[in-house]
């Protein structure tokens, strides 16, 4: 019931999902670039998938077959990660191999990461 009501407290931008998005130069986009203009609230959606690439420098990560970008701390709808079994975490605590659930953004550029929560590693997941 929580997520839900999350979901539809983040309403506003809606787009077809983007697989790999990339910026005018040809290059991913930047986080900075993608948040550019951007005002919360977003749509929120939900996935569930696994980790398989991440780039804490770069805030982004391959989450089966789809980049997410997460925002900075200070950004108006800052991220939120949690471990299995509690409300806390990082980006940095997150890793390859994880099986997560993910509320995002979608936006046309790609899709901003809001809360990554860890789910048990028995979670059958699409690949």
């Amino acid at each position: 019931m929580t997520r839900m009501i999350m979901a539809l407290c983040l309403a506003l931008l809606v787009s077809a999902p983007v697989v790999h998005a990339q910026s005018e130069s040809g290059a991913d986009p930047t986080i900075e670039e993608l948040l550019e203009g951007l005002t919360p609230p977003l749509k929120a959606r939900i996935d569930i998938g696994e980790i398989t690439e991440i780039d804490y420098i770069k805030r982004k990560a391959i989450i089966s077959g789809y980049v997410y970008y997460f925002p900075p701390d200070w950004w108006q709808t800052p991220p939120k990660f949690k471990l299995l079994g509690s409300d806390a975490g990082a980006l940095q605590l997150m890793t390859v191999g994880m099986k997560v659930e993910v509320t995002y953004g979608d936006t046309p550029d790609g899709r901003i990461g809001l809360i990554v929560e860890q789910l048990p590693d028995s979670t059958e997941v699409a690949h």
